[in-house]
């Protein structure tokens, strides 16, 4: 992992993720609610409102979002169908979302452990 140093401040998205290759939105409904009755209920890790917020956000207009919340999309995708090719997608995010050092990603490692 290279790191820039003095390039970037916390919670600086470091180079944008493209979101635009996401499930259709009822797919990933199913993921979420899994999500949040049975993981987050018992270990918070963020805020429901929060990410249906930006969840929201990406879905609607497809823009590209910080490295961290697009791997946090992929670790809740991966409580689904298809969840070796999502944790696959997350990891690959792993060192961008521990660069932007942010609150995404420290979600980012709760999730993965």
């Amino acid at each position: 992992m290279e790191l820039r140093g003095k390039d970037i401040q916390d919670g600086q998205i470091v180079e944008p993720a493209i979101a635009s290759e996401l499930p259709e939105r009822a797919i990933f409904e199913a993921a979420a609610s899994r999500f949040f009755t049975e993981v987050n209920s018992v270990i918070f890790v963020m805020s429901e409102d929060h990410f249906q917020y930006r969840l929201d956000d990406i879905y609607n207009t497809r823009q590209n979002c910080s490295n961290s919340f697009l791997a946090i999309i992929y670790l809740v995708l991966a409580l689904g169908e298809r969840s070796e090719i999502y944790f696959k997608a997350a990891s690959s995010l792993f060192d961008k979302s521990i660069e932007e050092g942010s609150e995404e990603s420290v979600q980012v490692v709760m999730l993965m452990v």
